[in-house]
């Protein structure tokens, strides 16, 4: 894949600009829903090669650069969560997850992390119900540092927490993932359906502008193969979203949450940009 640096993708090691606090901007009385949040898809995924690494910056560092929206996957395993994306572990636990996103949260107070939490690979060995070993691991890292309520709040009821994205079963234990507008048509078969999936993501983002505010959007923009790697499709995918951001970025536009493999900066800042309060 090798390292590249652009407004609209970025596969080195760090950000070429930093927006740890931009929330801070943001009124009190905001619902998320109204926001536009620039989020990264499978965010911890760097192991595998080519056909599985979707990121490469480090987690504190997507967070230092504007990143407010997080895509976790955990296997069930002997009573814990390691993160993996298929049968690929990420040499990660959803317990340093929480570490490292509640120290962040400690040092930028008025920020909030959105955070899709779902079930991933075969369990094995386990002894108790996925949600249980998850609800251990919230009371583990700090329970008040998290929104655990399936109602979607104000940006002043959130501020220095996590907000769960629940895709699992059991109890409530935050936003229920199913209840948002989802577009999420990762499996991009060869190079030649990077147009169509574009095509989704387009679509998907006009609707946010105009349509349900009642709702959170999420537009996945990542996608990926054995036949187009998740880095070729960011590659052109990035690009149209950046042009598309930057051409309306005067009209200040709801986008929901906008999940992204290899963000760029530039592109970044675009989302953070578009909220009607924001200069």
């Amino acid at each position: 894949m090798g390292s590249r640096q652009t407004k609209a993708y970025d596969s080195s090691d760090g950000p070429t600009i930093k927006d740890p606090d931009w929330m801070s901007r943001l009124p009190d009385a905001m619902f998320l829903r109204f926001a536009s949040i620039p989020g990264t898809h499978s965010s911890v995924v760097f192991y595998g090669g080519d056909m599985y690494q979707t990121q490469t910056w480090h987690l504190s560092k997507q967070y230092e650069a504007g990143i407010r929206y997080v895509d976790i996957r955990c296997r069930h395993l002997y009573n814990t969560l390691p993160v993996h994306d298929g049968k690929m572990y990420q040499h990660q636990t959803l317990d340093n997850i929480f570490i490292t996103t509640i120290d962040f949260l400690r040092k930028h107070s008025k920020e909030t992390i959105l955070m899709h939490i779902k079930e991933e690979f075969h369990p094995e060995g386990n002894s108790q119900e996925f949600f249980r070993t998850v609800t251990n691991s919230i009371r583990n890292a700090e329970k008040s540092r998290f929104w655990t309520s399936s109602a979607l709040p104000r940006l002043g009821e959130v501020r220095g927490k996590i907000v769960i994205l629940q895709n699992f079963d059991g109890p409530e234990m935050g936003i229920k993932y199913n209840t948002l507008n989802i577009s999420d048509d990762f499996h991009v078969p060869t190079l030649f359906d990077i147009g169509k999936k574009w095509s989704i993501v387009e679509s998907h983002l006009k609707e946010a502008h105009n349509a349900n505010f009642h709702q959170l959007y999420l537009t996945v923009c990542a996608g990926g193969s054995s036949g187009a790697y998740p880095y070729s499709v960011a590659s052109e995918i990035n690009d149209n979203l950046y042009c598309y951001l930057s051409n309306r970025s005067h009209e200040k536009l709801r986008y929901g949450i906008i999940a992204i493999n290899y963000p760029g900066s530039e592109m970044i800042q675009l989302i953070i940009k578009s909220q009607p309060i924001c200069s």
